[in-house]
């Protein structure tokens, strides 16, 4: 299954997450987003473990920061560059304003796609 037909999956099961983001989906400030199947989270960050868990989060909470892995175990669940490019087309479609955006992957020529990506991002929001 691709992540395209993944994400479609999970939003026609609402609630259905692999990761505890309840908490996060209940919180009023902001909050900072912590994607990786291997490292845990900095102090003050939610960890998460899959893209449909970050993009739900900016759907719905106030997120100021995100941080990204690209390899999360699972290809067809989906990748950091994944949630990149639904923030991009987000800030196309709707004016969507993306938080500040990290990357933490060890993947050095996915890094350099998701660099990209990010820079698109800012690039259209003017920063």
């Amino acid at each position: 299954m691709d992540f395209k037909r993944y994400m479609n999956e999970i939003e026609n099961h609402p609630g259905y997450y692999d990761t505890d983001i309840s908490m996060a989906l209940e919180s009023k400030g902001p909050i900072r987003v912590y994607l990786d199947d291997m490292r845990g989270a900095p102090p003050g960050w939610i960890l998460v473990r899959w893209p449909n868990e970050v993009i739900e989060l900016l759907k719905r909470v106030n997120v100021s920061e995100i941080s990204l892995d690209h390899d999360l175990g699972d290809d067809k669940r989906g990748t950091g560059y994944d949630v990149l490019t639904w923030i991009e087309k987000e800030v196309v479609l709707r004016d969507f304003v993306p938080p500040i955006i990290n990357i933490h992957t060890a993947n050095i020529s996915a890094r350099k796609k998701m660099e990209g990506a990010k820079r698109s991002i800012y690039k259209r929001i003017g920063k």
